[in-house]
């Protein structure tokens, strides 16, 4: 029961731990935005497409492509922090959610969502419905009832399954170079055995 219960906390936690370095989100905010997404219906893999797009947009800036934050801009969201210096994807990422979420006009909501999150933008309209506030109250939630794991025990999670990986491995390599060893021999017995049945002199030999 321990082993059990122990294994399935670690797929948790390497889970945890490989999607959010795939959108580049801290630990603790994949799981707080996962769970404030699946409160309204989303999914955390909904934002795939706007992380993309931010940093797309933040490489963009820091090489002067022109209209780079222009659907930012639209937003009011910055992508430079105040000493010029480039805000992160989790950051913008964020900001970028707060400030659809608070806007009055649905219509132009919903069209800069589009833009920002291509078409999985209509899946994350419950969550934008919500309010930033109410946002913010889902994930504050998710830490606050201790549903978030923390980030030594996902690093831990993903130790531990990286460990049974290399056992498997190690296994299927033993049992590659045992069975290699024997196949020579087993060869012969097959070849021979065909030989016999089919009435080859020597066969049975």
């Amino acid at each position: 029961a321990i082993w059990d219960l122990s294994n399935e906390v670690a797929q948790l936690g390497d889970e945890i731990d490989k999607e959010s370095q795939k959108l580049q989100l801290s630990t603790d905010t994949y799981q707080q935005l996962d769970y404030a997404m699946q409160r309204n219906g989303a999914s955390i893999s909904d934002v795939s497409k706007g992380i993309k797009n931010i940093t797309l947009a933040l490489d963009g800036v820091q090489h002067g492509v022109e209209g780079a934050s222009d659907t930012f801009d639209k937003l009011g969201v910055s992508l430079t922090n105040t000493d010029g210096s480039m805000k992160s994807t989790e950051e913008v990422l964020l900001n970028s959610i707060d400030a659809l979420a608070n806007m009055e006009n649905e219509v132009e909501r919903n069209a800069l969502a589009q833009e920002l999150f291509g078409r999985s933008y209509s899946e994350l309209l419950p969550l934008l419905n919500a309010g930033g506030e109410g946002i913010r109250e889902l994930m504050n939630e998710a830490e606050e009832y201790g549903m978030v794991m923390s980030e030594d025990a996902v690093s831990a999670s993903a130790s531990f399954q990286d460990s049974l990986t290399r056992m498997q491995g190690t296994f299927d390599g033993l049992k590659n170079n045992i069975t290699g060893a024997f196949l020579p021999s087993l060869t012969s017995i097959v070849d021979g055995f065909t030989a016999m049945v089919a009435g080859v002199d020597g066969g049975s030999e």
